[in-house]
C-alpha cells in the first residue's frame, strides 16, 4: 500500500500510516526527544528522523532498529533530508546552521555552513547536487562547489564531480551517466 510518514512532535514518537487500508502500521517508534521531520527512504524500508535532542536517526521502520545515530553538532534538529541517490543526509539546526553527513557511517561530508535566514526545510534535487532551504523564501546552494574532501586525489574530485553533474567527460564532450554508473 501506499505509505505515509508521520512526525509525532511532542508526543516523542514517529508514525507509519497506510492511507489505502487505513491502518497504523505501528504504536510509534519511540524517541527520546520531540520528532521534528520524518521521510521515508528510497525504497521505503527506512525512515530518516530528526530530533530536538539533536539526532538524527536511520531506522528500520518495521523492526524499529536503529541502523544509524548522528548527533548533530547544530544542536536540535528542525528538519534532515536524504539525497535522492541515498548517499548523503542533509540536516538543519536550530543554529541555523546545515550539514551533510555521508549516509552510509554518519561522517560529515562537508564543512558545516550557515543556514539562510529563516530556513525550515531542506530538500535536494533530483542530482543531488544542490540543496533547496525553504522558509519563507527558496534558495538554492549549490553543493558541488563546496564539497569538502581533504585527500582529494584527481581521479576521486573527478568521479566526484561526475556524480554530482550526472554526466562523464569523455574526449572533451559531456556524457550522461546510467543509472548503474551513477548509483556506484
Amino acid at each position: 500500500g501506499r505509505l505515509l510518514a508521520l512526525a509525532g512532535g511532542q508526543s516523542r514518537q514517529a508514525f507509519v500510516f497506510d492511507i489505502e487500508n487505513a491502518q497504523l502500521f505501528n504504536e510509534g517508534l519511540a524517541h527520546p526527544s520531540a520528532v521534528n521531520s520524518v521521510q521515508f527512504s528510497n525504497d521505503g524500508q527506512e525512515l530518516l528522523t530528526a530530533c530536538r535532542d539533536g539526532i538524527v536517526r536511520v531506522i528500520d521502520w518495521q523492526t524499529g532498529k536503529n541502523r544509524l545515530k548522528i548527533v548533530a553538532n547544530s544542536g536540535g534538529i528542525v528538519d534532515a533530508s536524504f539525497s535522492p541517490n541515498m548517499k548523503f543526509i542533509a540536516t538543519l539546526g536550530v543554529a541555523h546552521r546545515i550539514e551533510i553527513w555521508h549516509a552510509e557511517n554518519g561522517e560529515l561530508a562537508l564543512k558545516p555552513f550557515r543556514a539562510p535566514v529563516g530556513a525550515t526545510h531542506l530538500k535536494f534535487s533530483p542530482c543531488s547536487k544542490y540543496l533547496f532551504a525553504t522558509g519563507g523564501q527558496i534558495r538554492v546552494i549549490d553543493l558541488g562547489e563546496m564539497m569538502y574532501e581533504p585527500d582529494l586525489t584527481i581521479k576521486r574530485a573527478r568521479k566526484l564531480s561526475e556524480v554530482l553533474a550526472n554526466k562523464r567527460i569523455v574526449d572533451g564532450n559531456a556524457e550522461s551517466l546510467s543509472s548503474d554508473e551513477w548509483m556506484n
